[in-house]
C-alpha cells in the first residue's frame, strides 16, 4: 500500500497534457476556471492573482515571489501538497483520535465526510496549480529562447 493513501472521493491529480494551449486552443487540462487560458492577453497577471489567493498572507512580504511567478506557482503547489498530507493524516487517524477525545460516531462520520470533500477540493487545486505552473514555465522558456 502507498505511503500516501488518499481519502475516498479524492482522485489522483492528473498531469497537464503537453504544452499549454494558446489563443487558438482552449484552456489546458486542469486549468482553473477563474483564470484566462495562456495566450489570452493578461492571463499571466490573472494567474498570479489566483496563485496569491492560495498562499497564506505572510508570503506576500517576500519580493522574490512577486518578481518570479514560477517560484510563486511552485510555492503554491508545495503549500497545497502539504495541506493534502495533513488532511490524509487526519483522515487516517480520525476514528481512533476522535473516539479518544470522546466524540460520538456521528461526529467521526461527519469529520470523515469533511476530509473527503476537502481532499477532493485540494486535489483539484493541486491539478490547477500544476497546469498554471506548466504554462508559466512554458512562457518563461519561450521568452528565454526569444531573448537568447
Amino acid at each position: 500500500m502507498s505511503e500516501d493513501p488518499r481519502p475516498p472521493g479524492a482522485a489522483r491529480a492528473g498531469q497537464s497534457s503537453g504544452a499549454p494551449a494558446g489563443r487558438s486552443g482552449g484552456a489546458p487540462v486542469g486549468w482553473p476556471p477563474d483564470v484566462p487560458p495562456p495566450g489570452v492577453p493578461g492571463w499571466e497577471a490573472e494567474a498570479e492573482r489566483w496563485l496569491w489567493g492560495l498562499l497564506p498572507a505572510p508570503y506576500r512580504r517576500y519580493g522574490v515571489l512577486h518578481r518570479q511567478p514560477v517560484l510563486l506557482a511552485r510555492q503554491v503547489l508545495l503549500q497545497v501538497e502539504a495541506e493534502l498530507v495533513a488532511l490524509r493524516k487526519g483522515y487516517r487517524s480520525a476514528r481512533v483520535d476522535l473516539a479518544g477525545l470522546g466524540t460520538g460516531p456521528a461526529v467521526v462520520e461527519e469529520a470523515l465526510r469533511l476530509y473527503e470533500a476537502e481532499g477532493a477540493r485540494l486535489e483539484e487545486l493541486a491539478r490547477q496549480a500544476r497546469a498554471v505552473t506548466d504554462a508559466l514555465v512554458h512562457g518563461l522558456r519561450r521568452r528565454s529562447a526569444a531573448d537568447g
